[in-house]
């Protein structure tokens, strides 16, 4: 059951399944002393699979993790959506207006606690590291990614251009496919170029390094050697592939690989 809640690709059908035939399952904790509810909340799991899990197991949004945190103050500061977060609020509403005693305790408890102060500091400080961490995150993609309809050079200003860790993938004028181009522009690099699904702390962000191509990890098809880099790098699956063939057929290494198929519109 914890592992289903870490993966996107498992049908909400499955968790009820695994509910229903273990009950206890939603308030049994792992190695690291975490309910399904805490797991489903770092995997940035859909909301469907939060709602069901306060649903069915609702004692467990009260109970706190080894570092003192519930799971609504875990997902606030993990920065989940506005609807995951919504649905974990109505759930503690709920828990609290059953048990009308629960927050008086839980500040008692508190107080008496003499490693209270010492863990509240800690998770400051690991907050003020979150937000230094994605506000980093944020000038690293606005630098390097170009804006919607923006016609500029990928290569950021200033970069050496004989330093291969500061190269774009600089294209020629003549070769460069149109429709690569603009799959290119329109993507934001908010979200991964292949199943569109927006990048947070847990899912990580990489660039093709071919065609820079916006992925997930799910969609980083290997690595390979780069024309303008030295040693391997993250590539798409249709890069990975035409790399595959140019090394079979030299005839094919000039021919630029094709253009990402862009995700179906929704």
């Amino acid at each position: 059951l914890h592992w289903a809640c870490t993966e996107h690709d498992i049908s909400l059908d499955a968790i009820r399944a695994l509910l229903g035939a273990f009950p206890e399952g939603g308030m049994t904790r792992n190695n690291s002393q975490l309910l399904p509810l805490h797991v489903a909340i770092r995997a940035n799991a859909r909301v469907d699979v939060l709602s069901m899990l306060c649903s069915m197991c609702p004692d467990s949004i009260w109970v706190k993790m080894p570092d003192g945190l519930r799971a609504l103050a875990m997902a606030t500061m993990s920065g989940l959506d506005h609807d995951s977060i919504r649905v974990l609020q109505k759930a503690e509403e709920k828990y609290r207006f059953a048990h009308p005693d629960a927050g008086d305790k839980d500040d008692a408890d508190a107080r008496n606690d003499p490693a209270y102060e010492a863990t509240m500091r800690d998770l400051y400080r690991q907050s003020q590291v979150m937000r230094e961490s994605l506000r980093d995150s944020m000038l690293f993609s606005t630098r390097f990614e170009p804006s919607f309809g923006d016609d500029t050079p990928l290569v950021p200003g200033g970069a050496n251009e004989d330093d291969p860790s500061t190269i774009i993938q600089e294209c020629d004028d003549d070769d460069d496919d149109s429709a690569t181009a603009s799959y290119r522009h329109a993507s934001t690099g908010d979200s991964c170029g292949v199943c569109e699904k927006s990048f947070s702390m847990f899912r990580k962000r990489y660039m093709c390094g071919v065609c820079r191509l916006p992925l997930c990890k799910a969609h980083v098809a290997g690595r390979t050697l780069t024309p303008h880099g030295d040693r391997k790098q993250r590539v798409c699956a249709e890069c990975l592939i035409h790399s595959r063939l140019a090394a079979k057929s030299p005839s094919l290494k000039q021919v630029p690989p094709p253009p990402p198929t862009a995700p179906a519109s929704r």
